[in-house]
């Protein structure tokens, strides 16, 4: 995992407080990657996010849906 965390662009944390300090640390291996944040509430990584979205799941992926 952390090896595909070093070569990721970009994380997606979903709904998840990563209030886990194992997940923390998973996450903070990943040094290059942007993260976006989509959740209703604080989460341990917003001061490192590139990008925040706070609302429900279900309505933020309706609104991302890309038609095709």
């Amino acid at each position: 995992a952390v090896k595909e965390l070093n070569q990721a662009e970009l994380i997606l944390i979903a709904g998840s407080s990563m209030r886990l300090a194992s997940t923390t640390k998973l996450f903070n291996s990943a040094k290059k990657a942007r993260i976006a944040v989509l959740n209703d509430g604080p989460t341990a990584f917003d001061e490192r996010a590139d990008l925040i979205v706070r609302g429900d799941l279900s309505n933020i992926f309706r609104q991302l849906q890309i038609a095709g």
